[in-house]
């Protein structure tokens, strides 16, 4: 028989305190795990664009002949283009917007190499939907990522300010040459939108250039594009 454990003091089952050699490695550990963890959030948003854009499909605009018939309907252009000889075959699914102007179709097909390989081919386009069907421009969108409106207001009259950016900025299309010549991008259009610059391309082959992390020259200011 074991005696009595009341003389005996309660275990305590906490870690030793720390030795200098623990002092150290506890810090220096606690900094690695921040500096993975921040390397890590500044991937996030960078992989999910990634992600997001091998998920989406691609959309082609396309402006049918005004001798077609006005009523074909979505199924039968689906059907038209599936019968049809590569790559038109490539569409997968067809919608005609409520809102969009009559005679406006979008082709959709699984990725943006379907979608230039359609676009490269417009004599089948008017075999397809009559001689003067033509595809509409692309439309892809670019932001600078150095500054929003915010930061150039704060830049403009904050303590030391020497320049007013805003006024720089105030109206993007007055700057489209400027910043044609400035960028060496072929700008259609340019204006603000929920405190962002947004620059309007055509071309997917000049936006992928834009948003490879090159280095632009804005307005005077050193810029990468997303």
């Amino acid at each position: 028989m074991f005696g009595s454990s009341q003389g005996y003091p309660r275990h305590n089952p906490s870690p030793l305190s720390d030795t200098p050699d623990n002092q150290v490695v506890t810090p220096i550990q606690a900094l690695t795990n921040r500096v993975v963890y921040l390397e890590q959030q500044s991937l996030a948003p960078q992989m999910r664009r990634i992600a997001e854009k091998n998920a989406r499909n691609s959309v082609i605009r396309v402006f049918m002949d005004p001798g077609s018939p006005s009523t074909l309907g979505t199924n039968s252009i689906l059907d038209k283009c599936q019968r049809a000889s590569h790559p038109f075959n490539l569409v997968i699914a067809v919608q005609r917007p409520l809102l969009a102007p009559e005679g406006e179709v979008l082709l959709i097909v699984r990725s943006d190499e379907d979608a230039e390989q359609i676009r490269s081919n417009k004599g089948q386009l008017s075999e397809i939907f009559g001689v003067a069907s033509y595809f509409c421009p692309e439309r892809f969108y670019i932001t600078p990522s150095v500054f929003t409106k915010d930061d150039l207001v704060r830049m403009s009259t904050g303590e030391g300010a020497k320049h007013d950016y805003c006024e720089l900025f105030k109206n993007p299309h007055e700057q489209l040459t400027a910043w044609r010549n400035e960028t060496g991008l072929d700008i259609k259009k340019a204006d603000w939108r929920h405190g962002y610059l947004w620059l309007l391309l055509n071309s997917i082959d000049e936006a992928r250039e834009a948003v490879s992390g090159k280095v632009y020259s804005l307005g005077g200011f050193q810029t990468q594009f997303m």
